[in-house]
């Protein structure tokens, strides 16, 4: 399915309007959770309540009016998380880390 999402740091490497409809977010400076100084030392994503709405009518309205762009939106999402981290691409990236780990403890 097309995603409903922010890109920001965590979903930067595959969020895009190719797949997803794209919620609008801003840096909001906030405390690290447990910090018992409350020190605002790092940022979070905050997200627009109102891009999230119109995300949200937007995606209704192309699964209603364009299925075939939803449709084809849904394959580009399944693609391109294929690439990203299906079982096959993690297990690949996987036995690349190994077989370095194995290189650099043979020297």
């Amino acid at each position: 399915k097309p995603a409903v999402a922010p890109c920001h740091s965590a979903l930067a490497d595959y969020i895009d309007s190719d797949i997803a409809f794209v919620v609008d977010s801003w840096d909001d400076a906030t405390t690290w959770p447990h910090d018992p100084r409350v020190a605002y030392r790092t940022l979070r994503r905050q997200i627009d309540w109102s891009s999230l709405c119109t995300a949200y009518q937007r995606a209704y309205e192309c699964y209603r009016n364009q299925p075939e762009d939803y449709r084809q939106m849904a394959e580009t999402a399944l693609q391109r998380m294929a690439q990203h981290c299906s079982l096959h691409t993690a297990g690949a990236q996987l036995q690349h880390l190994l077989e370095q780990l194995r290189e650099k403890s043979a020297v």
